[in-house]
């Protein structure tokens, strides 16, 4: 297309190259991630590499608000993270969870990294949502 054709492809199925394996376009939409991060959870927080977050807030010690640049259709979202403390040797990992379903909303989710039960500040985190 040349460049200034800027027109929007409209579809209701998608379907391969012979026209069988009908997929809805729902059943894409839906199987892909709403948003996910990579970041570093040390000091101040940085963002390392990400999709559809806007920033992160340090609530404390292994507590962070991930926030959304565009909001989710609605809370029943799923999440999935893991945090690590050494890329290299890959000692300390452990999971990534929600502080509880009550603090999540369309525009955030927040999250703990921790060592067993204590709250820990973890370089390389990694965090998926899904709707």
């Amino acid at each position: 297309f040349p460049s200034h054709d800027r027109a929007a492809l409209k579809t209701n199925n998608i379907a391969n190259v012979a026209g069988t394996a009908t997929t809805d376009v729902l059943n894409v939409i839906n199987g892909s991630a709403k948003a996910w991060l990579c970041w570093n959870g040390t000091g101040t927080p940085a963002i390392r590499a990400s999709y559809n977050c806007s920033s992160i807030t340090d609530n404390g010690t292994g507590d962070f608000t991930i926030n959304f640049t565009n909001a989710l259709t609605d809370t029943n979202f799923a999440t999935a993270g893991i945090c690590c403390n050494d890329v290299v040797s890959g000692t300390s990992q452990t999971t990534i969870s929600e502080k509880d379903t009550g603090v999540r909303t369309t525009t955030s989710v927040r999250v703990y990294t921790c060592i067993g039960t204590t709250r820990y500040d973890f370089p390389f985190n990694s965090l998926v949502v899904n709707r």
